[in-house]
């Protein structure tokens, strides 16, 4: 089993979790979403673009505890 290196988290940008995420949200809003056709442009998109980068932002503004 390989070992994993343990790093102390001073910001929540050091999370595993919210890296993830925020390369997630860069994919979905840069690769995806613009392959959506013109006509959800309006409804879809929008709502696509605005819960994709909620995601990330959620995870930073969390309470510590």
């Amino acid at each position: 089993m390989v070992e994993m290196m343990k790093k102390k988290i001073a910001s929540f940008r050091d999370l595993e979790v919210y890296q993830a995420t925020y390369r997630a949200c860069i994919e979905m809003v840069t690769k995806i979403i613009p392959t959506i056709p013109d006509l959800e442009k309006n409804d879809l998109k929008s709502q696509l673009r605005r819960s994709v980068k909620a995601i990330p932002r959620l995870i930073g503004s969390a309470p510590e505890g």
